[in-house]
């Protein structure tokens, strides 16, 4: 009596749990629903709120279209001067090319989507990059903007996926930009801000590995050389 009355609790204890789970994700599910119809009027007056319902996680259906309200790519996507810009560019080739098409095969080798040589995932994430590379000469291509594109592409199309990118890369919003450009100069910012952090709350660690073992310059280096794959 004693084991079934254990094991019914357990049963009903685990039942319970998938449930309460369940009505969290309908919850989660009909306010992003409700973000994406009345979106204008959440990212005026409720912008917290978009900021609490990304914390807990956006359901797969709506990321291909908050992904791309979140960085209002369609200013580019929609601009008749800009239309053709993705398919002239990928058709080019540049030196960027090279590097690129080395990068490829680094770039989330466990995926299925780009996991096997000259599969589609990888023939997308080339033309991308490669197409971006030409677009903004000012930058050119730098290692680990492809991680960035890989995930883009997991849900948008190409040409979706380039100007999500260079919405990143240029909006004042995001300013994505600054950490590839020469120098890195975002990245050295993020990498104060996590050492700042880290001493601040957890000084063992920071006194372990900054002060006592004088690892600064080492992980100075690790930020600089992976740029935003350590990041990710």
């Amino acid at each position: 009596m004693g084991l079934g009355i254990g094991l019914g609790l357990f049963v009903n204890e685990k039942r319970d749990d998938m449930v309460k789970k369940s009505t969290i994700n309908k919850n989660l599910n009909e306010k992003w629903n409700d973000i994406l119809i009345n979106y204008e009027n959440y990212e005026i007056n409720q912008f917290n709120m978009i900021k609490a319902c990304t914390h807990k996680g956006i359901p797969d259906c709506y990321r291909e279209i908050l992904w791309q309200k979140f960085t209002n790519n369609s200013v580019y996507k929609k601009n008749p001067l800009l239309m053709k810009t993705f398919n002239t560019l990928s058709s080019d080739f540049t030196e960027d090319d090279n590097t690129i098409f080395k990068d490829i095969d680094r770039t989330f080798p466990g995926h299925n989507l780009f996991k096997d040589k000259y599969s589609d995932g990888q023939k997308s994430l080339y033309k991308v990059l490669s197409a971006y590379s030409k677009y903004n000469k000012e930058v050119g291509y730098v290692q680990g903007m492809g991680f960035i594109c890989a995930v883009f592409l997991t849900y948008l199309d190409e040409e979706s996926t380039f100007w999500q990118f260079h919405s990143l890369m240029k909006s004042s919003k995001y300013g994505l930009q600054e950490l590839y450009t020469k120098g890195f100069p975002k990245l050295k910012l993020i990498y104060y801000i996590f050492l700042s952090l880290l001493r601040d709350f957890n000084y063992d660690i920071y006194e372990h590995f900054v002060l006592k073992l004088n690892k600064l310059i080492k992980l100075l280096e690790i930020f600089r050389n992976n740029a935003f794959n350590v990041l990710c």
